[in-house]
This record gives C-alpha cells, structure tokens and sequence, in this order.
C-alpha cells in the first residue's frame, strides 16, 4: 500500500515523494513487483533502482545474454560502426561496453544500479579497459553536450512505461552529434503485449517513437542473444535529426 499524505495523495512506497508530471506514480507489476516483493505505487527510477540493485546482488539478471550481443559485433566487424564515442545507458554486466571498449571505442555508460556499476567497475580495471562509468537514471542523469558518434542500448527502451519513452527519445537525440546515431536492440511484439516491464514492441511503434528526432531509421529482425535462433528482437539503427 502507498503513503498517504493528509489529503491522502498516494506517494511512493520507496521514497514516499508525490507523483509529479514527469515522474509519476506507477504500480508495481511483473519483474519488478517480484525482486522487490512488494505491492503499491512507487516513481519508475526508484523502482527501477531497487528492482536492479536486488537483481544484481542476487545474480538474477534474466537479460545478460553473458556475451556482447551478435548484432553488435556484426556492425563492428563489417565496418558499419567505426571507432568513436558511444554513450550505452543500461550496461549490466557490461558485455557490449567491454567489447566496445576493445575495439577502439570511446564508451561512457550509465546503469541506474550501483551494484552493476561496481561489478562493471572492477571488470574494466581488471581488464585495463578505459570505460567511463556513471550511476544514475538515464532521464536524469545522462550526459547532456553533444559529443556521441553513438548510443548504444540493448535493455533500456523495454523496461521503460510508456509516459517516460518519449523523454527517454528526446534526451538521447540530444546526446548526438550530428548525423550520430542511435543503435538498439529492441524487444519485438508478443501476443499478448505485455503491460509491465520488460515491455514490447511492434515497427509501427519503434518508428512513431523515434521520427520526431530521428531519420533513416533502419528496423531489422535480430535474435535475442541467447542462441534461441529465433530473430524476436528488432536491430534499430537511426540518424539524429
């Protein structure tokens, strides 16, 4: 159940604020509801946070595919993505930051879990890899000049409610240089979509998000990562504006 101020406005169960108009209140649902074992009302970052750091430090991490993702190492391999700055929000355990980073990239990367953050820190320093890492909300605390040749992200888009996918867009965008791009690997559409995180997506949807700050968007099936053989995920490549 939410806190109730005296005027019983529902504020969050995890850092008891208000729902503001962007940062709202949400309901704990899915993967989510069950690494924080809890029910009721809480802004995304703070669930988001929790939910992560839990996920983390449990070592229950359903996304890590303990590899960087093929599509990636393909667009490296044939020369599509040449060496640059590539900012990945969502890094996790950093398979796609440390391969990145191997490869001549310049990578920053921003996880909202300290615990990854931590865990990725020590790879990199082990491997004596130059991996610039930062702990916040990609909303709130990316970087904000626009100095990226790229943004890479293979688990972001999906976990976020559809009221903050449009900031989300719109802060990337501004990240870019011109003619930067943006590089996804998207959850494709299931039947039924899901109404809770890690969320789903149709082309229509991708294309509608992106086309307000974005042109040439590329939109090809990809497998997930983990050596299903099925391509049920979309590889979005798309030019800033």
């Amino acid at each position: 159940m939410s806190f109730l101020t005296a005027d019983k406005e529902p504020r969050c169960i995890l850092c008891n604020g208000l729902s503001i108009n962007d940062n709202p209140l949400l309901e704990l649902r899915g993967w989510i509801r069950a690494m924080l074992e809890r029910d009721g009302l809480a802004h995304h970052p703070c669930m988001a946070r929790m939910a992560n750091d839990v996920a983390f430090s449990k070592g229950d991490i359903p996304w890590d595919i303990s590899q960087p993702h093929p599509a990636l190492v393909n667009l490296v391999e044939t020369k599509r993505m040449a060496p640059g700055r590539v900012f990945e929000p969502g890094p996790g355990l950093g398979h796609d930051a440390v391969y990145l980073a191997s490869n001549g990239f310049r990578v920053t990367a921003l996880d909202i879990s300290k615990e990854a953050v931590s865990m990725l820190r020590k790879r990199v320093e082990k491997l004596g890899l130059d991996v610039d890492l930062i702990v916040g909300d990609v909303l709130r605390d990316s970087p904000t000049e626009e100095e990226f040749d790229y943004i890479f992200e293979r688990s972001v888009l999906q976990t976020l409610p559809p009221s903050q996918r449009a900031h989300y867009v719109l802060g990337m965008s501004g990240i870019l240089k011109p003619k930067g791009e943006y590089i996804g690997i998207i959850r494709g559409p299931r039947t039924p979509m899901p109404e809770s995180q890690p969320y789903a997506f149709t082309r229509n949807m991708i294309e509608q998000l992106l086309s307000t700050h974005f042109r040439n968007i590329e939109i090809t099936r990809v497998a997930s990562g983990f050596n299903s053989g099925q391509s049920e995920y979309f590889l979005v490549i798309a030019c800033r504006r």
